[in-house]
């Protein structure tokens, strides 16, 4: 099973903000190290080569240590220490002084690589932030305390309330999608037209993959991530169905908190306030141990739809 892409985003997050301010404290370091005099020659000083060689090769060591953490993967092998060696050896000294600054280069040019990668990567985790995992642009930023009541809106009744929203919902024409048929595949297609913005193509390829694949492992992420872009669109009946399919199916799916919120939004978008905070209040109560995230944006979310304090 996969991480679910809001831990994918986070995590990548994390990744390339530690890996980003790890290389920019190492390559300086380089530079002052390859700025050294070389010496002049095996008829130089050893004590200034057998310094240089220490030196570069704790940049290398550092370098690598950079690399890893934005790459990941094995971890390289850190260069060993040359020991201090007798005048005679001056010769290999300099050859394995040569053959480090050799790999610094090779592993600067690697760091170029991961930068660039990296503010690729960044610029797609914005576009998927803007969809799932941030409070919802049309909610108000105020927190405070939550109502709390003894049941929440019953699924029959939410069903016939969905039936009977009056809500916006899509307007254009389906985009037509042909999935693969190995689920793994089939999700990253639909997936990285989510994160491309594609959020027709995405709409479509997730409803077809749940159709498609109705017991799959990934079904329940699917759904969640059709549900957000209905709300995302505007489509609010589509949204509340979604959602509320997704609650009825899926009560331990560890999004589940998250479905009762914005179901609850979807609710609230659709002028049934009242059901919203009966669901808003449901969430609470079913979820006590919900991230903060998650509690902060029902809270915001409840004060928008005014929901009476308990």
């Amino acid at each position: 099973m996969r991480t679910a892409p809001g831990a994918i985003m986070r995590h990548l997050l994390s990744r390339s903000f530690v890996g980003i301010a790890a290389l920019t404290v190492t390559v300086p370091a380089l530079a002052q190290v390859q700025a050294q005099p070389a010496g002049r020659g095996l008829a130089g000083s050893y004590d200034r080569a057998a310094d240089r060689l220490a030196a570069v090769e704790e940049a290398v060591r550092d370098l690598q240590a950079s690399v890893y953490s934005v790459e990941g993967g094995q971890r390289p092998l850190a260069a060993q220490p040359a020991p201090r060696q007798a005048p005679a050896a001056d010769a290999s000294t300099v050859i394995r002084l040569q053959e480090l600054e050799q790999q610094v280069a090779e592993l600067t040019g690697r760091i170029e690589e991961l930068t660039f990668r990296l503010a690729s990567q960044q610029r797609q985790i914005n576009t998927m932030l803007e969809v799932i995992g941030t409070p919802d642009p049309m909610a108000g930023p105020t927190v405070s305390g939550a109502e709390e009541t003894d049941e929440g809106a019953q699924p029959q009744e939410l069903a016939e309330a969905v039936q009977a929203g009056e809500g916006s919902t899509t307007s254009e024409p389906a985009t037509m999608v042909e999935l693969p048929d190995d689920p793994d595949e089939a999700y990253d297609v639909a997936y990285e037209a989510l994160l491309a913005g594609d959020y027709p193509r995405a709409e479509a390829s997730f409803a077809a993959y749940s159709a498609k694949f109705p017991e799959g492992v990934r079904t329940p992420e699917a759904k969640y991530l059709l549900g957000e872009i209905y709300l995302a669109t505007g489509a609010y009946k589509e949204a509340a169905s979604t959602f509320l399919d997704h609650v009825r199916s899926y009560p331990e799916d560890p999004r589940a908190a998250e479905a009762y919120l914005k179901l609850g939004t979807a609710f609230a978008r659709l002028d049934r306030a009242d059901e919203a905070c009966k669901l808003f209040a449901a969430s609470e109560s079913k979820f006590p141990d919900a991230s903060q995230s998650v509690k902060a944006r029902l809270s915001a979310e409840r004060n928008r739809v005014g929901c009476a304090a308990g």
